[in-house]
């Protein structure tokens, strides 16, 4: 794991046990097997949704960006906590928070099953 996942999970212990795995070349950020955060290239995003984005926004958030498609970038719903954020572990649990509820509100992902299929 990289330094700055460690810090960032350091920074991320007033709200119990919190988990990152590998993914993607960063890292997932769990809080009881549900993945509110994401780490690429050493910087730290949460996940919003319609209740929680304006928040990031109006502080000046960045979004999380990746790809692009029909010339246009591919905006996530995941956004940069504040840089006064970083400062200490209270001023994170709240946008810590934040991300965790709009996890939690998301609809779940049933996995699909796979057709039978045999060959012959």
């Amino acid at each position: 794991m990289s330094a700055f996942v460690d810090s960032l999970l350091d920074l991320l212990m007033p709200l119990g046990e919190v988990t990152a795995r590998r993914m993607f070349g960063g890292h997932g950020i769990y809080k009881d097997d549900t993945m509110f955060g994401l780490v690429a290239d050493d910087r730290f995003y949460i996940k919003s949704d319609d209740e929680s984005k304006d928040a990031f926004i109006e502080r000046g958030c960045e979004p999380f960006v990746f790809g692009v498609r029909n010339d246009k970038p591919i905006v996530s719903k995941y956004y940069e906590p504040p840089e006064s954020a970083f400062m200490n572990a209270q001023k994170m649990k709240p946008w810590a928070l934040l991300g965790i509820e709009a996890s939690r509100r998301a609809p779940k992902k049933t996995k699909k099953s796979k057709p039978n299929v045999r060959s012959r």
